[in-house]
């Protein structure tokens, strides 16, 4: 097996780098330090994998755009695998940052995340059904798991599994 990481986060792609040479696995991997949005062609995979990738993309073009890239880079009869997060109103953690979020313009399922600061790290997207059956379009589902997890600061979530081969 051999893998491409892409991030536009360099940093993260050292601690992969590191991770890669203490597992003893450096001449399988390859990182590339990228904005997927820009659309540079890295490669056709039997599979894609979007690990809480998704929920970093508030705005809903950017969202589907990275989608697209992604089912670009799959080639015929591979795999995507989505790991993120649901929208769950129910949850208190998050119905006030839905409300909050919502309250400022935002669309169903945005909020802000903040550092330890109160600075805005980022605009977080969680994933109502429809857009679940946005994911899953063009593609025969192989699983599908929602389950409990944790966010990055610690909050109980739902996120789902998913992977489905492209049609």
């Amino acid at each position: 097996m051999r893998v491409v990481g892409v991030d536009i986060n360099t940093a993260a792609l050292d601690v992969a780098w590191s991770n890669a040479v203490q597992l003893g696995v450096k001449d399988r991997v390859h990182f590339e330090p990228a904005d997927i949005l820009e659309g540079r062609a890295l490669g056709r995979y039997d599979l894609v994998m979007l690990i809480r990738v998704l929920t970093c993309f508030g705005d809903a073009a950017e969202w589907q755009q990275v989608l697209d890239v992604a089912r670009d880079h799959i080639r015929d009869e591979g795999l995507l695998y989505v790991h993120d997060f649901t929208y769950s109103p129910r949850n208190e953690n998050y119905r006030k940052r839905y409300a909050e979020g919502q309250r400022l313009g935002m669309r169903p399922g945005n909020f802000a995340v903040h550092d330890e600061d109160g600075d805005i790290l980022f605009i977080a997207h969680h994933h109502s059904e429809e857009e679940l059956e946005l994911i899953r379009r063009g593609y025969d589902q192989v699983f599908y798991l929602v389950h409990e997890s944790l966010s990055l600061h610690g909050n109980t979530c739902t996120m789902f599994e998913y992977i489905g081969r492209k049609r």
